[in-house]
């Protein structure tokens, strides 16, 4: 057999160089990736594709439904892609030449712009990547169980009342007002439509009806609300004198819930929702965790008893 192929003793010393041949390889290649790329790595040609114009209408109208620009792209005539197409080409050769002029370096507000993009194609890819369907009922039920108070339902009130104002009448003169017509009501059996006309103008409403133990105490008051906890629903027994920061009342309390944590098979879709929201949100911590965690921190100057450059990691 013939021994291996030597190169002319003519041929310089340089081309035998293996790091030679390398380079020359990575020059093919990177011209190969050129002609064959979107853009074919020429800075002055602008690639106009389907995903580009939509990923473009998407971002224009703040609304990220790929589905339906996408769906709606065929829908336009021909002189609205083309005005479209126009606008794209525009922007695009707008930001290359504010790029090659180096107008991004320094500018917070392009940073946070490519960091919201960056953790929008994150959350996308981790929303696109999760099954929702895959949380069996053992695992919702154990969800609920664990968040259980995030869905208890608060305090519910439903009563009429007649208000004295203490500002009009006085403190005693309110309150006296009320004592006197609580007798009258209650002789009567007056029900809930007999509030109205009665006492003094309310500031608010006449009415409460299934109203949260929150909003009936940003209304009237926490006396007032913890007054009506001790007080039995009636159709026609009136209660009080109660004081609120406005003066005196006398109430109607026709009905109360108590706070309750509704089954799971009442709100079985808002739990769902909320389970893989939280693992898009664990998944997408999860990511951006081990993009950091992919640096070397260096900490300057922070502290003055440790010196100068400090690596975190």
């Amino acid at each position: 057999m013939n021994g291996p192929s030597r190169l002319p003793a003519w041929v310089p010393q340089w081309v035998r160089d293996p790091l030679v041949h390398f380079l020359l390889m990575g020059g093919v290649l990177f011209a190969a990736y050129g002609l064959l790329g979107p853009d074919g790595n020429d800075p002055k040609r602008i690639t106009v594709s389907r995903d580009a114009l939509v990923t473009f209408v998407q971002y224009r109208a703040n609304a990220f439904q790929s589905d339906f620009f996408d769906k709606s792209l065929d829908e336009l005539t021909s002189a609205e892609r083309d005005a479209l197409v126009d606008e794209y080409v525009r922007e695009e050769a707008l930001y290359r030449e504010a790029l090659a002029m180096g107008l991004d370096e320094g500018d917070y507000v392009i940073r946070q712009r490519l960091i919201q993009r960056l953790d929008f194609l994150l959350e996308s890819g981790i929303d696109s990547g999760i099954d929702t369907e895959e949380i069996g009922r053992a695992g919702l039920e154990e969800f609920y169980a664990e968040f259980g108070d995030d869905y208890r339902e608060p305090p519910v009130y439903t009563f009429a009342h007649v208000f004295f104002n203490g500002e009009l009448r006085g403190d005693a003169g309110a309150r006296e007002g009320a004592r006197q017509l609580l007798t009258e009501l209650n002789e009567q059996a007056a029900p809930f439509s007999a509030a109205i006309g009665l006492g003094d103008r309310p500031l608010y409403f006449q009415n409460y009806i299934e109203r949260t133990r929150d909003f009936v105490e940003s209304y009237l008051g926490p006396d007032l609300t913890s007054t009506l906890d001790g007080v039995e629903p009636s159709a026609s027994t009136w209660h009080g004198p109660m004081p609120s920061p406005y003066g005196w009342h006398l109430v109607l309390l026709t009905e109360r819930r108590p706070a309750r944590l509704p089954d799971l098979e009442e709100i079985e879709n808002r739990v769902r929702e909320d389970r893989d929201r939280i693992r898009v949100a664990q998944a997408r911590r999860t990511s951006i965790d081990r993009i950091v965690d992919g640096y070397e921190v260096r900490l300057v100057g922070l502290d003055p008893e440790t010196p100068a450059a400090e690596a975190r990691r």
